[in-house]
């Protein structure tokens, strides 16, 4: 549960919106649908003006659109704040017993055939470049990613990750 969802999708949208260039800044606000309510500021009041202005809707709208337009690339880490955000107390919930029989019905080596693709679709989802949550835990690995670790196993290892880290159920 996020306690102040506008403010905190304010703070999330503020920094890709003022990287920009000044003069895109009309389009990028376009494009997201939110209205300049400071178009004779600085860039960073421009962007802090439109952004105060906006109502939650407005600002879930742009959050929704800057994660589906490809032309606003954006970090993996802030992709997965603003889906935090976006998607707190939505979606279904799968059980881990549905997500067991997924993941054992699934024919690995068929689904995975191209490893690289394979690691582009999990870093959409995760922050491949992150700290290892093992470290020092087990032998060997010190130091390593999550995507190291994931590509020095089989490539369909991340098949049973992305199952297994689904929304778990209380009732699994």
């Amino acid at each position: 549960m996020v306690e102040n969802p506008a403010a905190v999708l304010r703070d999330l949208l503020y920094s890709p919106l003022v990287s920009g260039r000044h003069v895109d800044i009309t389009q990028t606000f376009a494009d997201l649908g939110l209205i300049d309510a400071n178009p004779d500021g600085t860039k960073s009041e421009r962007v802090h003006a439109t952004l105060h202005a906006a109502s939650l809707d407005n600002l879930t709208a742009a959050a929704e659109k800057l994660l589906s337009t490809p032309r606003h690339a954006i970090e993996p880490r802030l992709r997965n704040q603003l889906q935090d955000v976006l998607f707190a107390n939505r979606g279904p919930e799968i059980w881990e017993k549905t997500r067991r029989k997924i993941a054992s019905s699934l024919d690995i080596e068929e689904l995975v055939t191209d490893p690289d693709r394979f690691e582009k679709v999990l870093d959409r989802w995760w922050i491949l470049g992150s700290r290892n949550p093992f470290d020092g835990i087990f032998e060997g690995g010190e130091g390593a990613t999550v995507g190291d670790i994931i590509s020095q196993q089989h490539p369909a290892a991340g098949v049973i990750i992305i199952i297994s880290s689904a929304t778990a159920s209380p009732y699994s």
